[in-house]
């Protein structure tokens, strides 16, 4: 399976979420399914374009074997934030069906076709070490590279106020517990 790549939008995702939680765990990541699953039915880990793999979409008019599935690892390695809290986030954007056919987590499908409603998922794996993401099956989902999924709005960091106001305000504060006074004159 040489000569794959995954779509600019995959990259994008993958690269918001290195950007947000860039201390995150890797273990679980994926593109590209191993030679078991290429043989088995379809799926987004799966190239188009190649002849013997199964792809979940193969119908965007190039000839360049894509991915258009990625598995990042529920481990954000921030305390207080879960990959559940992303998924609720995730499905919550506005116009996350122009770019995302499905996610699946822990034990759970959230699906376009559903409005992205939770439903049952009873596949061979749980997700519950990662969550699955497809790209939306077309060719513009496949390049789009601007996206926002505003993760920066996720979890424990995206409660703390630094805006100047609130960074002056603990300042002074601070200040003030230092000097017993009111703050600086």
């Amino acid at each position: 399976m040489a000569n794959w790549q995954t779509t600019r939008n995959v990259d994008n995702l993958t690269a918001q979420f290195n950007a947000r939680w860039p201390a995150r765990d890797k273990t679980s990541d994926g593109s590209i399914g191993d030679a078991a699953h290429q043989a088995e039915s379809a799926s987004g880990h799966n190239p188009d374009d190649t002849p013997g793999s199964h792809p979940s979409w193969d119908g965007d008019p190039d000839n360049t074997p894509e991915v258009r599935a990625k598995d990042v690892d529920s481990d954000l390695r921030e305390p207080g934030t879960t990959m559940q809290m992303v998924v609720d986030h995730l499905i919550g954007l506005p116009g996350l069906s122009s770019v995302c056919r499905y996610l699946i987590y822990n034990r759970k499908m959230y699906h376009s076709r559903d409005g992205f409603s939770p439903t049952a998922y009873t596949g061979a794996s749980a997700h519950t070490e990662h969550l699955h993401y497809e790209g939306a099956w077309t060719q513009a989902a496949d390049n789009n590279s601007t996206y926002d999924f505003r993760l920066e709005e996720v979890g424990t960091m995206a409660e703390v106020d630094l805006t100047p106001a609130a960074v002056t305000a603990v300042a002074n504060a601070v200040v003030s517990k230092v000097l017993g006074s009111s703050g600086p004159n």
